[in-house]
């Protein structure tokens, strides 16, 4: 009976240090084009000064092109008298100089929370990429004024949402460099010098990737936009590790 070949050594080098790097590649241009747009949206209408950030603030990382995103927050009455806060949502509408603005007066009694909705679509992306979101809560005693902001990805793929988009980014990602350095290293046994420094480089930029996926998926912008220099340095890294080996 014969046995199945397996690939060569260097054969699985290669291709596990192509999987990675396509791997890497995916991961970093969804966190990185999603940090872009949070980094914009950041500098979006920034008149608007407040005492504390709005952390309950909730929207969409990617949306495709025809697909509409809902924007989500939650306000609360921590006094104890009626709360009647002044709502303000700020969107691009196609261009950084227009802005569509809605504006909502709530009425929370003690102890109550409300949560408010509004819907974007491609239509509002400015430079065919961005939606730029603010929202506003005014000053209005016993709270002081809150303000949050957002981007969101506007992705035309295969006519796919923006579920679909994130799920495949970060599946391929993932699996991606899991595969790419399993490969790696079975091409390169047993690991030392600067194979072996390569490969813990190659760990390290895997870890950030991942940081960098969460950093978006959880709103945790300032994190994404501190792995993409991390991860394009440790990149260069591996390439001069690799022509010098």
């Amino acid at each position: 009976m014969k046995s199945i070949p397996y690939p060569s050594r260097s054969v699985s080098r290669v291709a596990g240090f192509l999987i990675f790097a396509l791997g890497v590649a995916i991961g970093l241009l969804y966190f990185g084009g999603a940090t872009w747009a949070d980094i914009e949206a950041f500098l979006f209408d920034s008149s608007f000064s407040a005492d504390k950030p709005l952390t309950t603030l909730n929207c969409p990382v990617i949306i495709g092109p025809s697909e509409t995103g809902v924007l989500k927050a939650t306000f609360t009455n921590p006094s104890d008298t009626t709360f009647r806060p002044r709502i303000r949502a700020r969107f691009t509408a196609g261009l950084v100089s227009l802005i569509r603005e809605e504006e909502n007066r709530l009425s929370l009694e003690p102890g109550e929370s409300q949560q408010l909705e509004w819907q974007v679509t491609g239509e509002d992306a400015v430079w065919g990429n961005f939606i730029l979101a603010r929202i506003y809560q005014f000053r209005q005693y016993p709270q002081l004024s809150r303000t949050a902001t957002c981007g969101i990805l506007v992705v035309d793929f295969l006519g796919l949402g923006g579920r679909w988009l994130t799920a495949l980014a970060v599946v391929i990602s993932l699996l991606g460099m899991l595969v790419g350095l399993n490969l790696w290293v079975a091409g390169n046994r047993p690991l030392s010098g600067r194979i072996q420094t390569t490969t813990q480089a190659m760990v390290a930029l895997a870890a950030v990737v991942f940081l960098g996926m969460a950093g978006s998926l959880t709103g945790l912008w300032m994190l994404s936009a501190a792995m993409v220099l991390v991860g394009v340095l440790l990149s260069f890294m591996i390439i001069a590790f690799l022509i010098a080996a």
